[in-house]
Parts: structure tokens; C-alpha cells; sequence
């Protein structure tokens, strides 16, 4: 008993065999050349992906180094335009000092031209007021 389910075994094996065969041999040589192809197509379409992304990854690090570049130079820029503030703000200040030293000058002249007059003229009630 032993032998036959052996030999069941065996022929049950040889059977499988026969039906991979079968069905191989139903594959025609045309069919199998285009799965070759696709395999193919499949393998150079992953080679073109990976040559997109290595090109968009170097695309990618030129442009961060260009904003890098813009970076730097808005910041010079950005210096710049401070260094230009506190330089009007300062003559702004000058400006300021001279107007108010002006109006002192002017007013001690006209004191003065005032003060001369009345000494020539005599004493008088009357004085400039600014």
C-alpha cells in the first residue's frame, strides 16, 4: 500500500508537471518577446525616472543655492538701506539743530539791532518779543 500511494504521489507530481508544461507551451513565442519587452520598458522607464529625479534633485539644489546667493545679497542689501536710515535720521538731527541755533542767532540779532537802536534813540517802553 505504501507503494502505491508512493507511485499516486509520483504520478500526481508528473501530472502537475504536465499541466506547467501545457500551459507553457500555450504561450506563444510572440506572447512571451512582448513580455520580454515590457520587462524591458518597465526596467529603462525606472532609468528615466531616476534620471528625472536625479535632475530635478540637482535642478533643486541650484535653485537653493541661487536663493542662498539672494539671500546674501538682500541682506547686504537690507544693510544698505539701514546704514542709509540712520545717516538721514542723523542729518535729520543736524538740520534740526541748525534751524533751532538759526532762530537763536536770529533773534539775539534783532536784540541787538533793538538794543542799538535804543541807545541811540533813548530808553523806550517798547521790546521785540518773539
Amino acid at each position: 500500500m505504501g507503494e502505491s500511494s508512493r507511485k499516486t504521489s509520483v504520478e500526481h507530481h508528473e501530472e502537475q508537471i504536465e499541466e506547467i508544461l501545457n500551459y507553457l507551451d500555450e504561450f506563444s513565442l510572440d506572447r512571451i518577446e512582448y513580455m520580454e519587452e515590457k520587462i524591458d520598458g518597465l526596467i529603462k522607464g525606472r532609468v528615466i525616472i531616476q534620471q528625472d529625479f536625479d535632475n530635478l534633485e540637482t535642478e533643486l539644489q541650484e535653485a537653493r543655492t541661487q536663493i542662498t546667493k539672494l539671500q546674501k545679497k538682500q541682506m547686504g542689501n537690507n544693510n544698505k538701506i539701514a546704514l542709509a536710515r540712520f545717516r538721514i535720521a542723523n542729518l535729520e538731527q543736524i538740520i534740526k539743530e541748525i534751524q533751532v541755533r538759526h532762530q537763536a542767532d536770529k533773534e539775539s540779532l534783532l536784540n541787538a539791532i533793538y538794543e542799538l537802536k535804543n541807545s541811540q534813540e533813548g530808553p523806550s517802553d517798547y521790546q521785540i518779543r518773539y
